[in-house]
């Protein structure tokens, strides 16, 4: 092969590397969402025509959006018109052209009355068609923890009432349960819960679901409870047709009146019945002079049979909104979307408009207008671990330490620790016991062994009953919004804090051990009498040799007369 051909094919490698990473550029690429623990979050609702509405609201929405929620109400300008010609993928595209990097696994539509006839598309959460209650969107953190959940309210889950509203806010509460409590909720309904106009009759039930995830108190229902709140709830909604101002901000423990349910008995007999089940026919000019906000001239019966019954003003119950909240149509028909914002130390609310900040609306408890942002911190959770622990020495007799010894941890036949040395401390904080630990209100029990004896002692072949016990404690500080859970382990081996394990030398005969000896005193003088009369037999004549060594002799002399000595003793 020419030597000037040897690098051509490194070379092309490189130039359609090039190329590639040239073609890359010139491609538009997805924005990229909040990076680290930020979180920007658009909500709208009530827009009921779609041409430019959304493009205005979303203008100067942040690029990083990485989630928008449409809360019903999307289309249709009158009780008659639905505009069945949108689908829920079309709405999501209008969305897309202001905030390209929402996709539909990033989007959903909350169903409202005016959006029955959307036609809903498989690749778009709308609250399960509308009908059901579930968590629609889990937000998660640049290190995978979960940021905020998403909860949607069914449409008919709140209008309907009776079993079919309360049955719904019971398994909210449920699912709740197994929700760590600093991490917020947003929880979206069409509906609102302020009393209304009888079309939310499910609202006595989300409210007091809603103050049970705020303070984890069952039963709050009216003004008179008082409870700690101890965890974020945001709840938005729309569709407010109240006499008053359209939109509210109803802070943490607000007092607000609540729709009471007329679909049974419990109901206020101040609230209005329900429509009949028959129909009248409406001619085109009623429906134009309903559709204008004037019932003058209208037969109270006609009024009470519309499917959209003329504003009243509200009655209900009076009940203390004890979660953190943003609702009564907080969007109206004003071409605006909220953003929210999450952070590591706040949530923040902001309403805007052609890319300007608006005012968020009324100050539900004050009826001042909100002008300016609404900043609520966040509860933050700390888990404490109290270790427990006991103290472990191998000992002599005078229980002095002894060096060298080792032993066992069992659980039954698998040995799960090794301790070494003459003293040595067993910790719940061990890692060899991390994964044993019991849960709160449980106990854990152990069998320490000795394996290793000391040098030059006798290993030790008691067993000693180690026991772990647990409990937990909730408590939550007010005024910095910290919420603690302690976990105390407690320790305990032979039921006390402290052991010692006691050692012997090798053939050394334990003191407590008696002697006791082999022959009685005639025995000892019989036995010293035949040595003596053998060995005078054994003696040599004069230059003769003795069969018997006279060490021998000696010996047997000295065995004789310690038996002796020891009978005498």
């Amino acid at each position: 092969m020419p030597e000037h051909t040897l690098g051509r094919k490194p070379l092309r490698t490189l130039v359609l590397a090039l190329l590639l990473l040239a073609s890359l550029l010139s491609v538009p690429l997805t924005p990229a969402f909040a990076e680290g623990d930020v979180h920007h979050l658009v909500f709208a609702s009530d827009y009921h025509n779609t041409e430019g509405t959304i493009a205005t609201a979303l203008e100067g929405m942040p690029q990083d959006t990485e989630y928008v929620s449409m809360i019903g109400d999307m289309v249709g300008s009158g009780m008659r018109d639905m505009a069945p010609e949108y689908q829920s993928s079309m709405i999501l595209g209008l969305v897309q052209e202001s905030l390209p990097g929402i996709t539909a696994d990033r989007f959903s539509i909350v169903w409202g009355s005016h959006d029955a006839n959307v036609q809903d598309d498989d690749n778009v959460v709308k609250c399960n068609g509308g009908y059901g209650s579930s968590v629609i969107y889990e937000g998660v953190n640049g290190d995978g923890t979960t940021a905020y959940y998403i909860y949607a309210i069914g449409f008919y889950e709140m209008g309907q009432g009776g079993t079919t509203s309360s049955d719904a806010a019971i398994a909210f509460k449920g699912w709740v349960d197994g929700v760590d409590k600093t991490i917020p909720i947003i929880v979206l309904c069409h509906m609102p819960i302020q009393s209304l106009r009888a079309d939310n009759k499910g609202a006595i039930y989300w409210n007091e679901a809603l103050n049970y995830a705020a303070t984890g108190v069952d039963g709050i229902t009216n003004e008179d409870a008082v409870a700690q709140i101890e965890r974020n709830v945001i709840f938005l909604c729309a569709h407010n047709h109240t006499v008053s101002n359209s939109e509210f901000y109803f802070p943490a423990g607000s007092t607000m009146s609540v729709q009471v349910d007329t679909s049974d008995e419990s109901g206020d007999d101040e609230m209005p019945p329900a429509p009949p089940a028959d129909m009248p026919e409406l001619t085109e000019e009623l429906l134009d002079q309903l559709d204008s906000g004037s019932t003058e001239g209208v037969d109270d019966s006609l009024l009470q049979a519309l499917p959209r019954p003329p504003r009243r003003e509200p009655k209900g119950v009076a009940s203390r909104v004890y979660y953190t909240s943003l609702v009564a149509g907080y969007l109206k028909t004003n071409s605006n979307a909220t953003l929210l914002t999450i952070e590591d130390e706040d949530i923040t609310l902001q309403k805007f408009s052609g890319g300007q900040q608006v005012d968020l609306g009324v100050n539900g408890q004050t009826e001042e207008p909100v002008t300016g942002s609404v900043v609520i911190p966040q509860f933050t959770h700390a888990d404490q671990v109290n270790h427990g622990s006991v103290q472990i020495a191998a000992v002599d007799e005078a229980e002095a330490v002894l060096d060298g010894a080792e032993f066992g941890l069992f659980l039954e036949d698998e040995q799960i620790a090794t301790f070494q040395g003459g003293t040595f401390e067993i910790s719940s904080a061990n890692e060899s016991l991390a994964q044993l630990l019991p849960a709160a209100g449980e106990t854990l029990t152990l069998t320490l062994r000795e394996t290793v004896a000391p040098q030059g002692y006798e290993r030790s072949g008691a067993e000693h009953a180690l026991v772990i016990s647990a409990t937990q404690e909730d408590t939550f500080d007010a005024e910095s919004r910290r919420y603690v859970t302690t976990i105390t382990y407690e320790m305990r081996i032979d039921d006390k804090d402290r052991l010692l394990v006691a050692h012997t030398k090798h053939g050394v005969t334990p003191a407590s051990v008696t002697i006791t000896p082999v022959a009685d005193k005639s025995t000892a003088a019989t036995t010293v009498a035949r040595i003596a009369q053998s060995s005078a037999k054994a003696l040599p004549k004069t230059g003769d040799v003795s069969p018997i060594p006279y060490a021998a002799v000696i010996a047997a002399i000295g065995v004789a007369l310690l038996a002796t000595a020891v009978t005498r003793a």
